[in-house]
């Protein structure tokens, strides 16, 4: 502290005498050498292992006392360097009271927070220290380090963002609250098939399919495939943006990720399910490639469990002619938390037909982003949340055209009662090589 507030100035000032430093240069070192220090410094701290505490008590006292250091030290300097320029406004109770104002009100409200807002802070300083260390998981992939690479630089999304400036930011930390748990408890569907015709996958018990038809071929994508595509993917990955995307790939395990090559015509449904498990936060990935003249109908279900968090990533690839009705179903129970987020590629003549319903969450998102590669493409979206209590719901959509006659219809509905909130915000992409 002693070497700060005082030894510091001093050197600046031996290092002017000795220099023979300008004037105007040295009333500037002055004031930089009197300068309380910044958050960098704690920043630096906490990725060197240092003392993280001593090092904000540190800049909370000096920021404290520089509302009369820096005044001080800078009419001294003026008076040593002999400086008659000054002009009349330019007082020590004015700089004092705009050091108050800039420096302390903001460490005062900083400690405002801290003791009325603690669970929100320490809850998000635990996942901030996994990411950092890179302990979410043990055993990490190579797409699991990818990601936690990425996330390093933002542990957390930008809350000022417009995708997440409305997302309540309590809730955002009640679902990173539970620790991941790569082994799923038996579950239990509920409810019968349709019909004996339908396909049902559950991810996350190591399922294994291999359907080689007359018409049509449902296989397993290699783990090689699956591999080069989500890096591919991650690779166009924006660290806010596509925050849910690199938490989901982060804390996936390689028997949570499900990826499926279809091609063929007269395919029987099929129905994918995504479950958590209480009192965990579970992470579960799907990559569908859809070959050529392909037309399928999919439903997908996400359940959520009481005291639980869903962490759901689903990639399409649409190849040209191909088809795809897909429904999208997500409830949970009392407490239960939901991230989902759709990320499809359609090329040229492509349809890709959405209808989702979200209801009976505390807190869930669900993100869309749809990119018709080369346009002349038709994407339809019909989306409804249901909310009560105090729960929120939100949906976010991207849609971008990079390509000209693309088409899209899309509708969103909610039903909001009591405290709760329903929220939709979505963006249309329309470069120049898609306007026509």
């Amino acid at each position: 502290l002693i070497c700060q507030l005082v030894v510091l100035p001093i050197i600046g000032y031996l290092l002017i005498i000795i220099l023979k430093t300008p004037v105007e240069l040295a009333l500037g070192v002055m004031l930089i050498a009197a300068a309380p220090g910044g958050v960098t410094s704690n920043v630096l701290t906490k990725f060197a292992n240092g003392d993280v505490a001593l090092s904000i008590s540190l800049t909370a006292f000096t920021s404290l006392i520089s509302i009369v250091s820096v005044p001080y030290i800078v009419f001294l300097s003026i008076d040593l360097f002999n400086i008659t320029y000054v002009e009349k406004e330019v007082s020590m109770l004015g700089i004092s009271l705009k050091m108050f104002f800039v420096v302390t009100v903001p460490v005062i409200i900083g400690m405002i927070i801290r003791k009325f807002f603690s669970d929100f802070i320490e809850n998000n300083m635990k996942i901030i220290e996994k990411i950092k260390t890179n302990k979410s998981i043990d055993n990490q992939t190579e797409i699991q380090k990818i990601c936690l690479d990425k996330l390093q630089s933002s542990p957390l999304p930008n809350p000022r963002s417009e995708q997440w400036r409305l997302s309540n930011k309590s809730k955002l930390s009640n679902f990173l609250d539970y620790s991941v748990n790569e082994k799923d408890l038996k579950f239990d569907i509920p409810y019968p098939k349709n019909s004996q015709n339908t396909i049902r996958l559950i991810i996350g018990e190591n399922c294994q399919i291999k359907l080689i038809e007359e018409n049509y071929s449902i296989q397993q994508l290699s783990e090689d495939e699956l591999q080069k595509y989500i890096k591919e993917q991650i690779s166009f990955f924006k660290e806010n943006e596509n925050w849910s995307d690199l938490l989901n790939l982060s804390l996936s395990c390689k028997k949570n990720i499900l990826g499926l090559k279809i091609n063929g015509s007269k395919i029987p449904p099929i129905e994918i399910f995504s479950h958590a498990s209480s009192n965990t936060l579970n992470a579960k990935t799907l990559v569908i490639f859809l070959e050529k003249n392909c037309d399928i109908e999919l439903l997908q279900v996400n359940l959520g469990k009481e005291n639980s968090s869903l962490s759901q990533s689903t990639f399409f690839c649409l190849e040209e002619n191909s088809s795809i009705n897909h429904g999208v179903v997500s409830y949970g129970e009392n407490k239960s938390n939901l991230l989902n987020s759709l990320n499809v590629i359609q090329q040229k003549n492509s349809e890709y037909n959405l209808g989702s319903l979200h209801f009976k969450f505390n807190y869930a998102r669900f993100e869309i982003r749809i990119k018709q590669s080369e346009g002349k493409a038709k994407t339809n979206i019909k989306g409804m949340q249901l909310t009560k209590k105090d729960e929120q719901i939100s949906t976010y959509t991207k849609i971008d055209f990079h390509g000209p006659n693309g088409f899209l219809d899309q509708i969103n509905k909610s039903l909001a009662d009591d405290k709760s909130h329903a929220i939709f915000e979505g963006s249309i992409i329309v470069p120049k090589i898609a306007q026509k």
